[in-house]
């Protein structure tokens, strides 16, 4: 038991350790910031944007599996408010930097990036219609199938419109929920077809209608110049290089950048930039943070006896870990530049909430399995007493259905 529980222990270390990281980071590369606008320093929002995130967290871990099947249920509603939402957001939001990926919630004048949240609803829309028993063996569940996995595409594109780079995440989540389930052969062929059809339509709206896309052209430019390497002096894919390039191993110096004033959204989109100009050997150890955790992750998701709870916890994973990935390969220049906040260490609310969630649930997941395993443990009951009645999410188990 000692051995089991220290699971959440060593996840609460690692996400304290991201937070402490963030913290020294946020209070470097927001100076600028707070030079050029008043109001609440930076770093003081910041910190409340992490204090309720961690009590988002811990509400999170302690609803436990009661919460987990309050998502289970209402799913459903969940991805219909997301659809809703990016909407809303494509054709209505705040625009910044000729892309919308915000709303303004009236009355509190607070900005909300609803990409995040559709994220989240999306992890959870799409481990309950993969956790479906039919759809491995029924033709009808399939076609059903289909039709959620379009509606989920057909999100995905919505958010394409403004922020690409997010839409490709959210692909890549998916398709990676999708290859964790072993589909029927037949089922996954389907899927790769209806995959290079959008691709092929992808690339034929880019060629003959870029406008329709926000900054398709910035895109463009932007591939242009990482493959060319033809970058102008005040190029952020220029900038960040030079600052990873002036990286002492143990040169510890927080506060010290001279790129922060340079690097436009140091805060936030090449926060891992500044944290590698200025404290060297922790831009080695936060990827193996990430890493780190992910294996938690997956030893929680292993042990999930619920086919649902093992797919949210596995897609919430790879959802932090692959944004995290992204952002450090752009930083260091591996990728073209786009904008992807670092996990737990860039400025922004709705991304620290989102991840917060995330995390909680994964945590409350974790905490369920262990009861379930001491329930299992425990004496028969007597006779007498009627045995407890199993939730929806407990109609099958991870060995109903097939799993890489």
């Amino acid at each position: 038991m000692p051995r089991k529980t220290s699971i959440t222990l060593l996840v609460l270390i690692i996400y304290g350790l991201l937070i402490g990281i963030s913290l020294l980071a946020i209070n470097s590369s927001s100076v600028p910031l707070d030079l050029s606008s008043r109001g609440m320093p930076t770093l003081a929002r910041h910190f409340l944007f992490v204090l309720t995130g961690f009590v988002i967290l811990i509400g999170f871990m302690i609803w436990n599996g009661r919460g987990i099947n309050f998502f289970w249920r209402s799913a459903d509603f969940w991805f219909i408010v997301a659809i809703f939402l990016t909407f809303i957001t494509a054709f209505f939001g705040r625009e910044s930097n000729e892309a919308r990926r915000t709303i303004i919630i009236p009355i509190i004048r607070m900005s909300v990036n609803t990409f995040e949240l559709t994220k989240f609803f999306l992890i959870i829309y799409l481990a309950k219609i993969l956790s479906n028993k039919r759809i491995y063996e029924d033709q009808d569940a399939q076609k059903l199938f289909f039709v959620s996995l379009g509606l989920v595409v057909f999100t995905i594109s919505l958010v394409a419109l403004h922020n690409l780079s997010t839409a490709f995440l959210l692909l890549a989540v998916v398709y990676t929920m999708i290859w964790i389930v072993k589909l029927p052969e037949e089922l996954m062929k389907k899927i790769h077809l209806a995959i290079g059809v959008l691709v092929i339509l992808g690339l034929l709206v880019l060629v003959t209608k870029p406008h329709i896309i926000q900054r398709s052209s910035t895109w463009s430019d932007r591939i242009e110049k990482y493959i060319t390497g033809n970058y102008s002096s005040t190029d952020q894919g220029l900038l960040t290089k030079v600052a990873i390039a002036k990286t002492g191993f143990f040169d510890i110096k927080p506060g010290r950048s001279d790129l922060k004033y340079i690097i436009p959204l140091s805060y936030t989109d090449y926060i891992y930039a500044i944290i590698g100009e200025e404290m060297g050997i922790v831009a080695v150890i936060i990827p193996l943070l990430y890493l780190a955790l992910l294996f938690l992750i997956k030893r929680i998701s292993a042990r999930q006896r619920k086919p649902f709870n093992m797919l949210m916890v596995m897609g919430f994973g790879i959802s932090i870990t692959y944004q995290a990935i992204i952002h450090i390969l752009v930083n260091i220049g591996w990728l073209p530049e786009t904008g992807q906040p670092l996990p737990f260490i860039s400025l922004g609310g709705t991304s620290m909430w989102v991840n917060s969630a995330m995390l909680g649930l994964i945590l409350a997941a974790h905490k369920a399995s262990l009861q379930d395993a001491e329930t299992k443990k425990s004496p028969s009951q007597p006779v007498d007493t009627p045995e407890p009645q199993a939730s929806d999410n407990e109609i099958f188990t991870n060995q109903d259905i097939p799993i890489y």
